[in-house]
């Protein structure tokens, strides 16, 4: 589900081209010498209220142009805004307490990191690739720095960590936050 995620985030922002979600091999790590480089994801420090936030506004958005629609839309995107690709997104925005897309984009970024960060073993995977890839003496000093930085980024707070825990614990969130990440 998190590749899908992040690939459908990377072509909807330009501030979300972040390659993978899984941990980086070695031999992605050759094509970031390409001239296309990997932008770290952006996390913002949650607390609930954001977190419930983000995900009504996901929700929102899609019952506002329709699941199928929104991923047609995330997916043939370019650096184009989706406020101006969906103008009722603004007054979603606003309904929910941001203050423009890009927050409301690193909010949810964020709640999907820690959630992903929360299953199966996601979180020890990235640490391992992070540790593998420091010790890696064979990448250009560049490209290890910058896949060092990204995968730094898909690592979420313990605060965020915890936000999550507690929303996954409360039946009517927790809901909320299935819904979302089974539509993503």
């Amino acid at each position: 589900m998190m590749p899908r995620m992040i690939a459908i985030v990377l072509l909807s922002f330009s501030l979300w081209a972040i390659g993978p979600a899984t941990p980086v091999s070695p031999a992605r790590a050759q094509d970031a010498g390409t001239g296309t480089e990997l932008m770290p994801l952006k996390q913002v420090e949650l607390d609930r209220s954001l977190a419930i936030r983000a995900l009504d506004t996901y929700i929102a958005l899609s019952k506002t142009v329709g699941i199928d629609q929104l991923e047609t839309l995330f997916e043939n995107s370019t650096e184009e805004s989706l406020t101006s690709l969906v103008p009722q997104l603004t007054d979603i925005l606003v309904t929910n307490g941001f203050t423009n897309e890009d927050r409301w984009i690193e909010a949810l970024q964020s709640v999907v990191i820690a959630y992903e960060a929360l299953q199966g073993n996601n979180l020890a995977e990235s640490k391992r690739a992070l540790e593998e890839i420091q010790n890696d003496n064979d990448l250009p000093p560049d490209q290890k720095r910058e896949l060092i930085t990204m995968l730094n980024s898909m690592i979420p707070s313990e605060n965020n960590l915890q936000v999550l825990r507690d929303l996954m614990r409360d039946p009517e969130t927790n809901q909320k936050l299935a819904q979302v990440l089974e539509e993503m």
